[in-house]
């Protein structure tokens, strides 16, 4: 009867990931709407799921209890759609890059889906390989900032060329400063909460504000991959002969 429930339990977890593809669904019915507001609404939906699904499944031993079932490929399926094509489509749909530059979705397109196909995308010390996809937030802060289509364009390029780099990129599992990051995250969902609220009337200073956590994140990350680098060189320096 136990066992019972425990598989019960992990079928509706695995239930609970594949919801965000409902949020995903009724995102590209506001982006065929044109209704920005509410496309970034789901999308911060489905971002929620996508950050409380991993820690009920760890919680409650999916993978035991359902071996035979991937809850890691639904859940790049799911996030592939929120986090890079619905995304892309919302740049192409609202003009956030003209001319040429649509051939930079194209290609986010593609480097993204490599970056959820690597084996080493999540690492067991609890880091991305790469820059993690979240070109929902990407676009979000480029829509909300009214950058250039020219700026945009450079920004997903830029960014996209960080997918493929080597970088670990910090997780809420990651073992560097993980309070300290945990504390941050909080309040940055916080500010994101609040620029949902008001939206396209929010003052640009505290969009600019807000960048101060994913500034954090991506300076923390590129931090310890300098320091990885620096101690790989001391480890496999020659020592002089005596």
């Amino acid at each position: 009867m136990n066992n019972r429930f425990n598989i019960t339990r992990a079928w509706l977890v695995h239930f609970y990931t594949a919801t965000g593809l409902i949020a995903a669904f009724a995102a590209f019915q506001a982006l065929l709407d044109r209704d920005a507001r509410t496309v970034f609404l789901w999308l911060g939906a489905a971002l929620f799921i996508d950050a409380t699904d991993g820690p009920l499944a760890r919680r409650w031993e999916v993978r035991r209890w359902i071996p035979t079932f991937n809850g890691r490929k639904l859940d790049d399926i799911v996030d592939y759609i929120n986090y890079t094509l619905i995304p892309m489509l919302f740049a192409y749909q609202f003009g956030m890059v003209g001319g040429l530059g649509k051939v930079v979705l194209v290609v986010v397109l593609m480097v993204s889906a490599y970056g959820f196909s690597r084996e080493e995308a999540k690492t067991d010390d609890g880091y991305f390989t790469g820059f993690p996809s979240y070109w929902n937030l990407v676009i979000f802060y480029l829509y909300l900032l009214n950058a250039a289509p020219w700026v945009s364009a450079i920004v997903l390029t830029l960014f996209a060329f960080l997918v493929l780099t080597p970088v670990k990129y910090l997780t809420w599992k990651s073992p560097f400063l993980p309070r300290l990051t945990m504390l941050l995250s909080l309040i940055w969902f916080g500010f994101l909460a609040g620029l949902m609220l008001w939206f396209e009337i929010v003052p640009q200073w505290t969009v600019w504000l807000s960048l101060l956590y994913p500034v954090y994140h991506i300076g923390a990350s590129f931090y310890l991959h300098l320091r990885r680098i620096s101690k790989a060189g001391i480890r496999f320096e020659i020592p002089e002969e005596k």
